[in-house]
């Protein structure tokens, strides 16, 4: 695929505002499962939050922790609830107004950088969940906060239990993706990262022996890892017209558009080159934007399990989010209580 292509389809995707979180996403985003998923009370209580203290609750979402963390400050204290999306950032106000937490401020900020609104406020406590995977440049991040945080202050990442690929549990709808497939046709980009045996034993005669399965396991990781994947899947966008929010855009859902938008532009520099010349940083974004590719174009969200699985030996600390804040000149702290799906890695400035 030319680099004209490739423009030419990041230039349709992101001429088009970024459309706002929809109500299953808000549902979906406060849902009675991720609070269980998160344990937001074991997690509140692991914080042991001093009242009186100032906490930003970073990426605050729609919520999740914040009536909570303003709880746990008190009157005394204050909390700043910061996003992106000025959806979240309306719910974050709903949410203020109607618990009415007055010790509560809610931001929107930039998505890139540390905005000018962080510099207001010097800070005792910073917490992210489930954030800290979607920033692209964290280390920029926090080396800029760094100014900004009180004496002894804190900084405590919620990061999903990471297991890199797709385990071989994972996907559990095989029907679903081979009939995916089958409807692009024999232009379908995924026929060019299968290999011809598994096209044959499972797209074409259907007969998925249990040594074929882990060989289509291992194509679809390895597929996940290429930019040529990447541009096989805009290459049939372009020529089969689906451009814009009413393509391929639309095919990741509503609650995935603008991150997806944002991961092509962002990573657009890659989409040309090979495996073997992608960075470090490269690699993590060509990953996460094939990751929701496949999921919304060949599996759907009821046929794998999450995009982070827990395993028996997950990445424990995940070795990146360390190495990053221990560059930016902080102390690593050690783990706090493990929650089921996540650790909660704690670092001191």
């Amino acid at each position: 695929m030319t680099v004209g292509l490739v423009s030419l389809l990041l230039l349709t995707l992101l001429g088009v505002d970024p459309s706002p979180a929809t109500d299953m996403f808000l549902v979906t985003m406060r849902s009675d499962q991720r609070v269980a998923a998160a344990q937001v009370p074991t997690l509140l209580e692991s914080l042991t939050i001093k009242p009186g203290t100032t906490v930003l609750d970073l990426g605050a979402g729609a919520g999740l922790l914040t009536e909570g963390l303003a709880k746990a400050v008190g009157p005394q204290g204050k909390v700043i609830a910061t996003e992106i999306d000025p959806v979240l950032v309306e719910e974050l106000e709903k949410l203020k107004a109607s618990r009415g937490l007055a010790n509560v401020s809610v931001l929107q900020v930039q998505a890139l950088g540390l905005d000018p609104a962080y510099t207001k406020a010097r800070y005792d406590l910073v917490v992210l969940v489930g954030v800290y995977e979607f920033m692209f440049d964290p280390k920029a991040f926090f080396s800029a906060l760094k100014p900004y945080l009180n004496p002894g202050a804190r900084v405590v990442v919620v990061h999903p239990k990471v297991y890199p690929g797709l385990a071989e549990d994972r996907v559990i709808d095989l029907d679903a993706f081979r009939s995916a497939v089958g409807r692009e046709g024999d232009d379908s980009p995924m026929l060019k990262v299968l290999s011809k045996q598994s096209v044959n034993s499972f797209i074409i005669n259907n007969n998925m022996s249990t040594s074929g399965y882990q060989a289509l396991v291992g194509e679809l990781n390895s597929a996940l890892a290429d930019p040529a994947f990447t541009r096989a899947v805009m290459g049939y966008a372009v020529r089969h017209g689906n451009l814009g929010l009413d393509g391929l855009v639309r095919e990741v859902g509503n609650n995935r558009q603008y991150l997806f938008r944002w991961l092509l532009n962002r990573f657009s520099g890659a989409f040309n080159k090979s495996k073997d010349q992608l960075s470090a940083y490269e690699k993590k974004g060509i990953w996460t934007i094939n990751w929701i590719i496949l999921e919304a174009r060949y599996i759907g969200p009821e046929g794998v399990m999450d995009g982070y699985a827990i395993k028996d030996d997950p990445l424990q600390p995940p070795l990146e989010v360390k190495k990053d804040f221990e560059s930016c000149g902080y102390r690593y702290q050690g783990q706090l209580n493990r929650l089921h799906f996540y650790d909660i890695l704690q670092f001191g400035n």
